[in-house]
């Protein structure tokens, strides 16, 4: 028998039981439920492209400056004779530290006001949802109080605070119903010998 190419290509495929890959590979069809799907150009927005286009060149010309800043410092003060793999610090220039330094601060200051900010955004979240939630179970309250007092004036048997005293005096005095009984294929009920003795 000469075995199935699908099957002979999972057999190769398969490690043990398990595939080896986790995505469907490309020598296998599309499922059915992604054949018509299409896939769509995302537009892009001239505003977004125009800012990245020109946070780029800003990127690009800063690390130009900075580079030529430190070769410019590593050629001038640093010790030809050196290792070239290890940074002197003593050919940094004391601008280019006080730049770093004041740097440093600024994005240390900017990192804790946006987590000050997140984490207060994420508590007013959180209240907003507990407000949220204890108005929906205020009203869910309500509606469940209004249902039952008109069930209260509905029925007639419903026991109440007022009037608990009085149906426990009927239940209590009301006569004994046996409910020990069965009922056969005939239809007919049949009711124990005694109180004690199951249906026969």
């Amino acid at each position: 028998l000469v075995p199935d190419m699908a099957s002979a290509r999972l057999a190769l495929l398969k490690r043990e039981g398990r595939p080896i890959f986790r995505r469907n590979p490309r020598i296998f069809p599309p499922a059915k439920s992604k054949l018509l799907r299409v896939r769509e150009p995302r537009v892009r927005d001239p505003v977004e492209t125009e800012l990245l286009n020109k946070w780029w060149s800003d990127y690009r010309r800063q690390m130009a400056a900075i580079v030529d800043a430190l070769r410019y410092c590593f050629e001038s003060k640093g010790d030809r004779d050196s290792d070239p793999y290890r940074v002197n610090e003593k050919v940094f220039d004391e601008e280019l530290i006080a730049i770093n330094e004041r740097w440093n601060a600024q994005t240390k200051l900017a990192r804790e006001h946006y987590y000050f900010e997140d984490f207060n955004r994420k508590i007013a979240k959180l209240l907003e949802k507990r407000e949220k939630y204890d108005a929906e179970a205020v009203k869910r309250m309500e509606a469940l109080r209004a249902k039952t007092l008109s069930m209260e004036g509905q029925c007639k048997g419903i026991v109440t605070r007022e009037n608990i005293d009085e149906r426990l005096e009927e239940i209590m005095s009301s006569p004994i119903v046996q409910f020990n009984y069965a009922v056969s294929e005939r239809g007919t009920i049949v009711h124990p010998k005694s109180s004690g003795d199951p249906p026969l």
